[in-house]
């Protein structure tokens, strides 16, 4: 016996099927996950567009557990290429000792910007070493060490530069895992929107927002967070496009990057849901629902510091995507 959200969804899918496009698209999974993305963009933007604040504050809350969620389900748990034996009991050790630093700094504990820079650094350059050996393989490894010498330099301004960058890394790892010209639909509007952000078209726009806040979280305040360096309306600029790619970093783990895997027609809510709970466990799916349960409820009495506390955590997370995402470039 169906549910009524399945049926909902064989009806939805039974009427655009009569379409061209939504035939195409009930036919073709690398469609499907193109067009889930560039959607999902587009929704990013225009919330980014009228609220970049809210936004800011309120994606982490919502959206953070379960794509810290998706991140272990498809980088650990069930990637679509199985990871060495070894590299995933390895990562989780590294990143366990990383996220016990922070945590312990969290509630009083020196803070450890080195140990952890140099912990994420570790990870890297042990996911690249399980893979093939090669020239390719030495000459990341190489580089990383490079830039991990270069980071333990300049914890403050590397830490800043990683905050930034991973965000981009989930749209790295969809379209490595996406096929067809399709995807690039997807790449193309967030390029044209970090284009107008950053191009200072939309200045006056940004700066009226500046005189707002949301829940005592403020674009002045997150400009000292996230771009203290930069000069003039770039620090602006900078913290706009954060929530743009923030945005789009949730949305694509907890949508586009999950449509990729699918290889036939659409699958029904209910099948969705079991694979999620096949891949990761009954114990894992009922930790994430504590864990974002948590979060909203704290978020609702203290919603910034509820915020930050989150942000601070799941520094691993970030690490694990650079870490798998560099395994993936080595044993290409």
């Amino acid at each position: 016996m169906s549910s009524p959200v399945d049926r909902l969804h064989a009806s939805t899918w039974r009427r655009l099927e009569r379409t061209a496009v939504g035939a195409r698209l009930w036919d073709d999974p690398s469609l499907r996950a193109s067009f889930v993305a560039a959607g999902l963009v587009s929704l990013c933007v225009a919330l980014t567009l009228v609220g970049p604040l809210w936004l800011l504050l309120l994606a982490p809350l919502v959206f953070g557990v379960p794509h810290v969620a998706s991140d272990l389900r498809y980088l650990v748990f069930a990637p679509p290429k199985p990871l060495p034996a070894g590299l995933a009991p390895g990562l989780l050790l590294v990143l366990g000792a990383m996220t016990f630093a922070r945590a312990s700094a969290m509630v009083g504990g020196p803070a450890l910007p080195r140990v952890e820079l140099a912990l994420g650094a570790l990870a890297v350059v042990m996911s690249m070493a399980f893979a093939r050996q090669s020239m390719r393989t030495f000459a990341l490894i190489g580089a990383t060490l490079v830039l991990a010498a270069v980071a333990l330099a300049y914890p403050r301004n590397a830490a800043l530069l990683i905050g930034h960058a991973h965000n981009f890394v989930a749209v790295a790892i969809w379209f490595a895992w996406t096929r067809g010209r399709a995807r690039w639909w997807a790449v193309g509007l967030l390029t044209v929107a970090l284009g107008l952000v950053t191009s200072g078209v939309l200045d006056d726009w940004w700066f009226q927002l500046a005189s707002s806040d949301a829940a005592g979280l403020t674009l002045t305040g997150m400009v000292a967070a996230l771009a203290p360096d930069l000069p003039g309306p770039w620090g602006l600029r900078a913290v706009i496009a954060f929530a743009l790619m923030q945005a789009v970093h949730y949305a694509l783990w907890l949508g586009a990057i999950p449509a990729t895997r699918a290889r036939t027609q659409p699958s029904p809510p209910s099948r969705v849901w079991s694979q999620w709970v096949d891949d990761l466990g009954v114990p894992l799916m009922a930790l994430t629902g504590l864990g974002t349960v948590v979060l909203l409820s704290w978020g609702g009495l203290h919603p910034t510091e509820a915020r930050s506390s989150y942000l601070s955590l799941v520094l691993f997370h970030g690490w694990l995507e650079l870490a798998v995402m560099g395994h993936l470039l080595a044993r290409r």
